[in-house]
């Protein structure tokens, strides 16, 4: 879910919201800086379903769902969004029983690697905020309609860094195996660039994606899910049409925490639109609780 793409120019990124040339380890102070922005943030705007272990709230004809989590780096459509850091996320939704939902999720990312052109502008801190409606049905088949805002507090107007995604999900269970598809369009997908790097503003950008979920009988839960973004911003840093990613993963509640192992990769075309660093396959590991 958020801004990902970084177009790649001569081996720097320069873009609406997301930079990367050459970024150092957090260290210490840095690690907690960004730690309060994240605490300050779900503070005051709460913080949407993410896949992590969630606590559930009943009040009346309303749920409330609840999740935090720490991953040692945060993969949005196959690019590393803390320059493969590690990021404290989580959030809340406040559902109905028509199916009608409302929430907020938060993270820490990093995306200020020193690139002067937009050095000073970036944030530290992602805050997505969505809306819908969301129904399964007895015969296994579920739906998945709305829309998610992409927010990045403190980052310089200038980044044009908030964007928005309109989607639709579509989903069926079949011997114990979930299937979901879905289809996200953004109108005005941040962070667009010329071949020389200059911002041009927003262009327009699909998504589609397709996963499959199976839980075995010791609890483990397994995943696979492969993505696909296009559409005319990915036609602006080289002649690729867009990318594909995929992700494999692993996962097992165990002593009332969530513990996951996933690889996340790009296919070559991936290369195009981020440093390889942040594209190139890897493991991430995480661990999710509910409170």
């Amino acid at each position: 879910m958020k801004i990902a793409i970084f177009p790649h120019v001569d081996h720097t990124v320069t873009l609406a919201g997301d930079a990367n040339s050459h970024l150092e380890m957090l260290e210490g102070s840095e690690i907690m800086r960004h730690t309060s922005k994240i605490l300050l943030g779900l503070a005051v705007a709460g913080m949407a379903a993410a896949p992590s272990v969630q606590a559930e709230t009943k009040a009346g004809d309303f749920t409330v769902t609840s999740n935090v989590s720490l991953t040692s780096d945060y993969v949005w459509r196959g690019i590393s969004q803390t320059d493969r850091d590690p990021a404290l996320q989580g959030g809340f939704k406040v559902s109905h029983d028509l199916g009608l939902y409302v929430g907020v999720w938060g993270s820490n990312v990093d995306f200020d690697g020193g690139a002067p052109a937009v050095d000073g502008g970036l944030p530290h801190l992602e805050v997505d905020i969505n809306g819908g409606f969301a129904k399964e049905f007895s015969n296994g088949m579920s739906v998945d309609v709305g829309y998610l805002h992409y927010a990045y507090p403190g980052s310089a107007a200038r980044m044009g860094s908030a964007f928005g995604e309109y989607y639709l999900g579509l989903g069926y269970k079949i011997a114990g195996v979930g299937l979901t598809t879905k289809y996200s369009f953004s109108p005005d997908f941040s962070g667009a660039a010329d071949a020389a790097g200059n911002l041009v503003g927003s262009q327009s950008a699909s998504y589609v994606e397709g996963q499959a979920d199976y839980e075995f009988p010791e609890k483990i839960k397994a995943s696979a899910h492969y993505g696909y973004s296009f559409g005319d911003y990915f036609k602006i840093p080289s002649s690729s049409k867009g990318y594909g990613d995929y992700r494999i993963g692993l996962s097992r509640e165990f002593v009332g925490l969530d513990f996951g192992v996933n690889l996340y990769g790009t296919d070559g075309d991936g290369k195009n639109y981020a440093l390889p660093r942040l594209t190139k396959d890897r493991v991430v590991l995480s661990v999710s609780k509910t409170f």
